[in-house]
């Protein structure tokens, strides 16, 4: 291992290592081999400082930097192959050697540029690179040059571009613009050049002539276009360039235009040219001149033949049409008028000069005027004059005549017919007619209006309807205004109608048109009634039971279709006594009993006392003790007539005669048998 390796020897062994700590640099002369080889599984990796390697061979066709098989691994400076006088060769080695194809890749990962250059700086020079088997990778942003300083060629090797600097790849960098031959690049299948970074660095490619360049778009897909004029087009393609250090000049814009990522540059003035034909033009009298076209389509090209295949040169048809120089003969009547125009703006020839004819212009009679009358049975029209469509210039002409209307039915924009066009009158204006062609013949029509005659229709009115829970209608219509003795009957497409279902007033509304009047409308009346809603409560008599009772539901008549109602407040009673019903009308729809008069009465239940238990009057009775007259027993009593008297035995509370507690007199003076509504109540008074 060492800082820096020189290498006098022209070969370096089979699967030789260098390592370099501080940089490495190999360096070679041959006067008949080549001055350095890296031949059959090689590796150089470098951590610091770069990697140079030159290499001259006395002879200029002899190889300067042989690569056959080496990998180059770069971790700071630069990596440089310059080969002083000599070639830069690549191939995929011998396959004697027993490790199958030989690849030769330089991967960059430092802050340095990948420089592969041959020639000694000297237009003259024959050093010449062939990049066939060649890989660059770089990886850092200080870019990739691949260069001839004479007239040697340029096999573009693979590159690989993961930084934000350029890639340039140059043939006869000292060689000056304007001239095409000497160096020139050269193109071999699958050695694109590619940039891969989300802000990728430009491409520039310097060659000698279109004629010798290879097969661009091997290199880039923005080279399958060649294009060095117009504005319609980003362009990539430039002439009569050498090459300088400043390539983001190099590409001349015009106004409007602008220039692509990826641009190639011909020292050559030779520019490929373009043919196109432009076709025959025709307008009317009075139109504007129509736009040039070509018949080759949209874009023109030439498939230039270069070294090894052909580079497609194209131009926007559009952008040469804009630029053609020249004009017509003058005039503006009918006839034929000759173009002369030159192309040489887009280095484009005319295969041959068009001409304009210029033809009668077409015009149609498109309406015709015609007095107005209100509608009075008869069709006659009088045509007073007509408008053309298609007059140039805002010209006029005069036509007039007579025709008749579809019939005599009032409308607005009535056809009129003209039976035959060639028969009305035609008159000289403003325009001349032997310029204009009038299509329009035979039967022809306009418009005008007869107007309506005015008519009121008035809905008719129900006001005898009464609810019944379905829809109800009324219909039909009077007229007035009505002429030539005509009735409601014309007015076919007139109708009126109300329609209501519950109780209330309802619009009849009458609506449609007629032919022949201009009708107004006047609103009918639908008045649909409140129907009557009975409701009579049940008087009820029950005898008393000791249970709570309930008065019988009441009568209800009057209700309509479906209609229903429920209904609450039924006098309730346990004891003897009247009980009185407080009934509400419920309905389940908030707005049905709107629909109704109800007129109401109440009912009542009637509970009877229970019967009374006789008493024998033939037995004697005692009167009780004063006490007794002032107070109360209650319970079940009985009669001892041997002297006993009354006994009881108590099972509840009485008070004074009223609606819990009956009393009745006895045949024994002053004394009243009690008893309540639950349980009998006996009182001595």
């Amino acid at each position: 291992y060492c800082a820096r390796c020189c290498i006098a020897t022209r070969e370096l062994a089979p699967r030789s290592r260098l390592r370099g700590a501080t940089g490495t640099s190999v360096t070679g002369d041959s006067t008949s081999g080549q001055a350095v080889g890296f031949d059959n599984a090689n590796t150089i990796i470098n951590a610091a400082g770069g990697i140079i390697i030159t290499g001259t061979a006395t002879d200029p066709t002899k190889t300067a930097i042989g690569l056959r098989g080496v990998a180059m691994t770069n971790s700071d400076g630069n990596v440089v192959l310059n080969a002083v006088n000599g070639v830069i060769f690549s191939d995929a080695g011998n396959l004697v050697w027993g490790n199958g194809y030989q690849t030769n890749t330089i991967k960059n990962s430092g802050i340095g540029a990948v420089q592969i250059t041959a020639g000694n700086g000297s237009a003259n020079n024959s050093g010449s690179i062939d990049g066939s088997v060649f890989t660059i990778t770089q990886n850092g942003n200080a870019g990739v040059v691949v260069s001839t300083s004479g007239i040697g060629n340029v096999t573009v090797p693979k590159v690989i571009n993961a930084g934000t600097g350029d890639i340039v790849v140059a043939a006869g960098t000292s060689i000056a613009s304007g001239t095409g031959v000497g160096g020139q690049i050269l193109t071999v299948a699958n050695n694109s050049l590619t940039q891969i970074n989300a802000a990728p660095g430009k491409t520039y490619i310097y060659a000698g002539s279109a004629d010798a360049t290879g097969v661009l778009s091997k290199l880039s897909v923005d080279f399958a276009s060649l294009y060095y004029q117009g504005t319609s087009q980003a362009l990539n393609t430039g002439f009569n360039q050498a090459f300088d250090a400043n390539h983001a000049d190099d590409m001349s814009v015009p106004s409007g235009g602008s220039a692509s990522n990826a641009q190639v540059f011909f020292r050559s003035t030779i520019k490929p040219s373009f043919s196109m034909t432009l076709a025959n033009l025709t307008k009317s009298y009075g139109d504007a001149d129509p736009t040039l076209n070509a018949t080759n389509g949209t874009k023109l090209i030439n498939t230039y033949a270069g070294a090894g295949g052909n580079n497609a040169f194209v131009v926007n048809t559009a952008d040469v049409l804009a630029g053609l120089n020249g004009s017509r003969a003058t005039g503006e009547n009918v006839g034929t008028y000759a173009y002369t125009l030159s192309g040489n703006n887009f280095h484009t020839t005319l295969t041959v000069q068009p001409k304009l004819v210029i033809t009668k212009r077409d015009i149609t009679l498109a309406s015709l005027v015609a007095s107005d009358k209100t509608y009075n049975g008869s069709a006659a029209a009088t045509i007073t004059s007509g408008v053309f469509e298609n007059l140039a210039n805002s010209e006029r002409l005069i036509i007039s005549g007579s025709g008749t209307f579809s019939d005599q039915n009032a409308a607005l924009s009535k056809t009129v017919t003209i039976p035959e066009v060639a028969a009305l009158t035609k008159a000289d204006a403003t325009g001349i007619w032997s310029n204009y062609n009038l299509t329009t013949t035979g039967i022809m029509t306009t418009k005008a209006s007869i107007t309506k005659a005015n008519a009121t229709v008035t809905a008719n009115s129900d006001l005898t309807k009464t609810y019944n829970g379905l829809s109800q209608n009324v219909f039909g219509f009077t007229a007035t205004g009505l002429v030539n003795g005509e009735t409601e009957a014309v007015l076919t497409d007139v109708s009126a109608i109300g329609t209501g279902i519950n109780a209330g007033a309802y619009d009849s509304i009458a609506s449609g048109v007629a032919s022949n009047y201009s009708l107004s409308f006047v609103k009918g009346k639908l008045i649909i009634a409140k129907a009557d809603l009975t409701v009579t409560g049940t008087s009820t008599v029950v005898n008393f039971n000791g249970s709570q009772q309930t008065n019988a539901k009441p009568l209800i008549k009057g209700l309509k279709g479906s209609d229903s109602v429920n209904f609450s407040g039924l006098a309730m009673g346990t004891t003897a006594g009247k009980y009185q019903d407080n009934l509400k009308i419920v309905a389940n729809n908030a707005t049905l009993l709107s629909n109704y008069t109800l007129s109401l009465t109440e009912g009542a239940l009637t509970i009877n006392s229970p019967p009374t238990q006789p008493i024998n009057p033939a037995v004697p009775v005692l009167s009780p003790p004063e006490s007794s007259k002032s107070s109360s027993r209650s319970g079940a009593i009985s009669f001892n007539p041997t002297g006993g008297g009354f006994t009881t035995a108590s099972v509840g509370e009485c008070s004074e005669e009223g609606q819990d507690c009956q009393c009745d007199e006895t045949s024994t003076p002053g004394v009243e048998v009690c008893y309540s509504r639950v349980a009998f109540d006996w009182r001595l008074r």
